[in-house]
């Protein structure tokens, strides 16, 4: 246990009944998260957020959950991947279990989200090849064929899975397959 004191001054104005309500939600935050409510009351607490103004706190601009950010419930996805779709990069790395990334289907342009749990379900090592395992549902390419990237051993940095490769370098993979599929067709 610990103990927490608070100097309040009262004021009667909406400003501080607002401030002092979402003082005392954030307080009782640990009691609801047993219930599993968490998300739902997180969502109510930074629409109530937006709406006041605590001096001497700032964050960046660009913070979605502002409350999940100061209580430290949000972490911060630091899987940055190869951006470029015309070089090949080998310094891979390799995506860790708190991390996810959200990769496009190069012909129904479909989202998928790899996470560590599933980019062995999503990627496909077979043979020599890795197949994104996209069904192209709800589009007009449902019959095409699947997404299949050639992968050659001698490619691949010493110790990186092909899986990895490829979603590292998805972008770039995802390019010389639409490229070579256009060129087909033609």
């Amino acid at each position: 246990m610990i103990s927490i004191n608070l100097n309040v001054r009262v004021y009667t104005d909406k400003g501080f009944y607002q401030m002092r309500k979402y003082i005392d939600d954030l307080l009782i935050l640990h009691s609801i998260e047993k219930e599993g409510g968490v998300e739902k009351y997180i969502q109510l607490l930074d629409d109530l957020f937006s709406t006041i103004n605590i001096p001497g706190l700032q964050l960046h601009g660009n913070t979605k959950n502002r409350t999940k950010n100061l209580l430290g419930y949000e972490k911060r996805n630091d899987f940055r991947w190869n951006p470029s779709e015309d070089l090949l990069e080998k310094n891979v790395k390799i995506l860790q279990a708190n991390q996810k990334k959200k990769v496009t289907c190069p012909l129904c342009e479909k989202p998928l989200d790899v996470e560590y749990a599933n980019k062995e379900y999503i990627f496909q090592h077979k043979n020599s090849r890795v197949v994104f395992n996209c069904n192209h549902e709800k589009s007009k390419h449902i019959s095409k064929k699947k997404v299949t990237i050639p992968i050659k051993k001698a490619d691949l940095p010493d110790g990186v899975d092909a899986i990895d490769f490829v979603l590292y370098n998805w972008k770039y993979f995802s390019k010389q397959w639409s490229e070579d599929n256009i060129n087909e067709e033609k």
